[in-house]
């Protein structure tokens, strides 16, 4: 290793771009996000987006 931080990929977020609704596989799994952004977006119509939520590992 260079030395650098290793970034590990523990979780992906949906997320809400218009209003404060998120959904995590931190909590959830991956097909209960899916489900659940699917149903926040039939219910309202919002944009949702989906992201990597990196956690930084050692050196």
């Amino acid at each position: 290793n260079s030395g650098r931080p290793t970034v590990l990929v523990t979780h992906h977020r949906n997320y809400c771009t218009e209003c404060d609704w998120s959904a995590s596989t931190e909590r959830h799994s991956r097909y209960e996000v899916g489900r659940r952004a699917i149903a926040h977006f039939r219910d309202t119509h919002h944009t949702i987006e989906s992201e990597p939520v990196p956690e930084l590992g050692g050196t």
